[in-house]
């Protein structure tokens, strides 16, 4: 074991409390960074997202053939799954601003308001991979019949 990792695991809990080492807060730190940027890019594809919503009528509209599917369906496919992918977007986002405010003003509520963030975003990243995979099984079971 090195002696980066002999500090962060010593003396992790005080009276019940838990502290955080130096080491721990630089990660949290540089894992909040890197959350605003990734936060920053969802925002853009959400945008993205909303902006074909709003412009795929009009492109299906000057195909040479008309589809069988009225272009509103395709509007609310892309409003659909932009509203889908904004909260993890966002709850990413809070995670990395609260984390950010919890590490310059040390202030260990909203630090744990930043995890709480955190904890919503995955929930929600893993509801969405539930409904995945049950939607997957469901696509399987009936193509074979």
């Amino acid at each position: 074991m090195t002696t980066q990792e002999n500090s962060i695991d010593a003396n992790v809990f005080d009276n019940d409390k838990l502290v955080l080492t130096s080491s721990a807060v630089d990660f949290l730190n540089t894992a909040s960074k890197w959350s605003i940027f990734i936060a920053i890019i969802g925002f853009l594809f959400v945008a993205s997202l909303l902006t074909m919503a709003f412009m795929i009528g009009n492109l299906i509209s000057q195909l040479p053939m008309q589809l069988p599917i009225p272009t509103i369906v395709f509007t609310g496919v892309f409003l659909f799954a932009a509203i889908v992918l904004f909260f993890p977007v966002f709850f990413l986002f809070r995670f990395s601003m609260r984390t950010q405010k919890a590490i310059k003003t040390k202030d260990s509520v909203a630090l744990a308001s930043a995890f709480q963030s955190l904890k919503a975003h995955y929930m929600y990243i893993g509801i969405l991979i539930i409904i995945y995979i049950a939607l997957s099984i469901l696509g399987m079971v009936l193509s074979n019949r």
